[in-house]
């Protein structure tokens, strides 16, 4: 019996996948919004303002936590 997985699963591990490989490269910020806002209106979420507002809150709340306030160093790449 051949193993079929579900679109969707395949589709998010995907995604997941390329956001791994693609990090050292573009940069943790811009990577993150590009999977983020990728992932969301993969899920479905249709209006693109809401998509943006969702991504551009994300990446705040990831600088200031992990930048202002943990002083965590994040993975830099040619675009950040």
């Amino acid at each position: 019996m051949p193993m079929t997985g579900n679109p969707r699963v395949l589709i998010s591990l995907f995604l997941l996948t390329a956001y791994v490989f693609v990090v050292p490269v573009a940069g943790f910020f811009v990577t993150t919004g590009a999977y983020l806002a990728a992932h969301i209106a993969f899920l479905g979420i249709r209006p693109a303002w809401l998509v943006l507002a969702v991504v551009a809150g994300a990446l705040i709340f990831l600088y200031l936590v992990f930048i202002q306030f943990l002083g965590v160093p994040i993975p830099h790449g040619a675009l950040y």
